[in-house]
């Protein structure tokens, strides 16, 4: 199992979750007065690190 702050757990959550990148960043950080375009980008840079997309794969895999 990948371990992430809880955070970006929360964010790979939500995603799979079926939420879309702009809702799982706000939802999973204080965005405040953060507009739509900037939470977008942030989300959008977070999907390249390759723990996160790793994260993602192993909450889609089916339980055994």
């Amino acid at each position: 199992m990948i371990i992430l702050s809880d955070k970006r757990e929360k964010f790979c959550l939500l995603l799979v979750s079926g939420k879309s990148l702009i809702e799982a960043y706000r939802q999973s950080r204080p965005t405040g007065m953060m507009n739509e375009h900037t939470a977008a980008c942030r989300a959008r840079e977070l999907l390249k690190r390759p723990e996160i997309l790793r994260r993602i794969a192993e909450l889609r895999l089916p339980a055994v």
